[in-house]
């Protein structure tokens, strides 16, 4: 199905506002991913203490029933710990990469749209950001990059046109 150009710029600038929200999530759990990987390392150095004193008391002639009541508990205590927190970042891992994924797929279904973009003059591509993907008014972008709103409306149905161009062109270009 062929969308109208308009549709399509904001089928597209919706994606890759989409792109940026995952990406920050994605940044977010890459965060957390580091965080617990140094929480469990600490955990796992705190264990080495338990495993050592446990070796040492069993070295000094303790016998199993005989060690320290505490030290026992303290290794049942820390391997519970070391395995919730080994289960939380295989989770956090998994998610990270279904993130990444997503990017990847939102990325691929705006490739096309992208590179008719990427074609455009500067100001024309600035045009359309803050029409579609910021939301301002003419007048606002206007005021912004130095025109007149009259010549912002006057850009941007010679940017439609171009796209419509651009889109024949490329669908002429497509063996049928």
């Amino acid at each position: 199905m062929l969308l109208a150009p308009e549709e399509m710029l904001r089928e597209y600038f919706g994606l890759v506002k989409k792109i940026k929200y995952i990406e920050m999530d994605a940044q977010q759990l890459e965060n957390e991913i580091a965080d617990f990987t140094f929480k469990l390392e600490e955990e796992r150095q705190w264990g080495f203490e338990i495993v050592a004193n446990r070796r040492l008391v069993a070295a000094a002639g303790g016998i199993r029933h005989k060690m320290p009541k505490g030290l026992d508990e303290a290794y049942v205590v820390w391997e519970a710990q070391v395995s919730r927190l080994e289960k939380e970042l295989l989770k956090k891992r998994t998610v990270l990469l279904e993130k990444e994924q997503q990017i990847r797929e939102l990325r691929e279904q705006a490739e096309p749209t992208r590179r008719i973009i990427c074609e455009l003059e500067h100001d024309e591509q600035k045009i359309l950001e803050m029409t579609y993907l910021d939301g301002v008014s003419n007048r606002h972008i206007a005021l912004e990059l130095h025109y007149s709103e009259k010549t912002i409306r006057r850009k941007k149905e010679q940017i439609i046109q171009k796209i419509i161009d651009k889109c024949r062109k490329k669908a002429a270009e497509v063996p049928h």
